[in-house]
């Protein structure tokens, strides 16, 4: 078991899961992956709507997002 605020890496094709989330907070889960430029793609042109453009986000909408997730937690605990 790891502690709070802990994270954990794992390669690409390292099967890997966790125990469910029994705690009264949401787990979050950040995903990064690194694609070399000369790695072939299984599809040569993605569908549209299985590939999504990012929207950039500013300092402030940032900050809003995570006060939201706060509320959300410090709710759910009852503080």
């Amino acid at each position: 078991m790891t502690r709070p605020a802990t994270s954990s890496s794992f390669h690409g094709n390292t099967l890997h899961a966790s125990a469910p989330n029994l705690s009264l907070q949401p787990r979050w889960s950040l995903i990064y992956a690194y694609v070399a430029a000369a790695n072939t793609y299984v599809l040569s042109d993605w569908p549209a709507d299985q590939c999504p453009l990012i929207e950039k986000w500013d300092d402030s909408e940032v900050a809003a997002a995570t006060q939201r997730h706060w509320e959300t937690v410090t709710a759910v605990k009852g503080e």
